[in-house]
């Protein structure tokens, strides 16, 4: 038996994300922002991540592995980095230098954006 009829809508595409994170680990509501971005990701949308900021601390913690292991690009900004003397050497390998420029125009026009800052 074959059933035939209209064709089902494709699936709507999810809206990209960019999650900017300038806060830091204490700061309230950062782990829920960084939850919410990979429930977002599981859902289908693409994320990526930017860490600036106060938010570089989290790079110390479990943040870039989470991240890695779902597959969201996560990147930091490097004029922060060089401000905190952050060396290349003491960052995870996941974690890619880069520019809030860079990071907003790759996330691309139609993209929502997510911040935590101070």
């Amino acid at each position: 038996m074959q059933l035939v009829g209209p064709p089902s809508p494709p699936a709507p595409a999810r809206t990209p994300l960019g999650v900017i994170v300038s806060a830091g680990p204490r700061r309230l509501g950062v782990d829920a922002l960084l939850e919410a971005a990979l429930a977002e990701h599981e859902s289908g949308a693409r994320v990526a991540v930017l860490f600036t900021e106060e938010g570089l601390e989290l790079l110390a913690g479990r943040w870039p592995e989470r991240l890695a292991a779902a597959g969201v690009p996560t990147s930091l900004c490097a004029r922060s980095a060089r401000t905190r003397r952050l060396a290349p050497e003491s960052l995870p390998p996941t974690v890619v230098w880069s520019s809030l420029t860079t990071f907003l125009a790759d996330a691309g026009p139609e993209a929502r954006l997510w911040t935590a800052f101070l």
